[in-house]
């Protein structure tokens, strides 16, 4: 599901260059659970921008759900879902068009993005937000809608970036539950999420398949 070799990001900081990744290799087979662990600046945002095509590759290869990064970056995008660290909803509208506007981008007609956005308003305890604008929800909401718009296409592949930040305990152990109870509802050639957390969540990896904590070594 994910494969990289030497995967490398440079950048180039007051004329000297500085090696956010280096020489990453990465496996990791579909129905497995991957964190990446680390201390800030390790290189974990990094890596996953690579991995999702926000980010182009300095050198080394990856291929995302059975397609490359760099040859094909819009197939790619098209099978995954990813959560970033910032609020993806504009704040002038409300959480059920954001939704369905969501699912429609990724080529849903109105009607199944509609009942999807139904579905994970439900799961996620959205519901009696659906009709509020979101710059008047909390952060913990906030995040929800978020892992909401990540899943509306029901990606074969998702991506989080500290996907619990801003959550209260309650709301965290209800997306963890969420996160497994889709796991098992997925049918099995698209059964994969791929997780980053600073500090927090890691499981069913395997040491075999599992990234450094830092990519810079």
């Amino acid at each position: 599901m994910i494969h990289t070799r030497k995967l490398t990001r440079n950048f180039v900081v007051k004329k000297e260059t500085v090696e956010a990744v280096k020489g990453v290799d990465i496996d990791v087979a579909p129905g497995e659970l991957v964190a990446f662990l680390g201390p800030n600046g390790a290189g974990k945002s990094t890596t996953l921008r690579m991995l999702t095509t926000l980010l182009k590759p300095t050198s080394g290869t990856a291929t995302v759900a059975g397609l490359d990064v760099a040859a094909d970056p819009a197939g790619v995008r098209a099978r995954i879902g990813y959560i970033g660290q910032g609020n993806g909803g504009g704040h002038s509208y409300r959480v059920i068009d954001e939704m369905i506007m969501q699912g429609r981008f990724y080529g849903m007609n109105a009607a199944d993005a509609k009942a999807r956005a139904d579905e994970l308003l439900t799961s996620l305890e959205l519901t009696d937000l659906a009709k509020r604008t979101v710059i008047k929800l909390s952060g913990g909401q906030r995040r929800r809608m978020d892992v909401a718009l990540g899943l509306m296409h029901s990606p074969q592949l998702l991506f989080l970036d500290e996907p619990s930040t801003g959550m209260d305990p309650q709301n965290r152990a209800n997306l963890w539950e969420h996160h497994a109870h889709a796991r098992r509802a997925r049918n099995h050639d698209r059964p994969h999420h791929a997780l980053h957390g600073r500090g927090g969540f890691d499981v069913g990896a395997g040491d075999r398949h599992r990234p450094r904590h830092d990519h810079r070594r």
